[in-house]
């Protein structure tokens, strides 16, 4: 069998850390968004991009 070239699964707690931190970076950066506040935007892409980095789909 044919291993996925992004290693091995992710255990149910990181998954769900995972999902944690992408439900948590959306109201950050749609707050971001509406406040004029460049850094909180900023923040809210770099989580929301690392939890989906992270965060493969089978």
């Amino acid at each position: 069998m044919a291993q996925l070239p992004g290693g091995p699964p992710l255990s149910p707690a990181r998954r769900g850390a995972t999902w944690a931190v992408l439900v948590l970076s959306l109201p950050v950066l749609v707050a971001g968004l509406l406040l004029p506040q460049g850094l909180l935007l900023a923040a809210g892409l770099v989580m929301s991009g690392t939890a989906a980095a992270v965060l493969r789909f089978p």
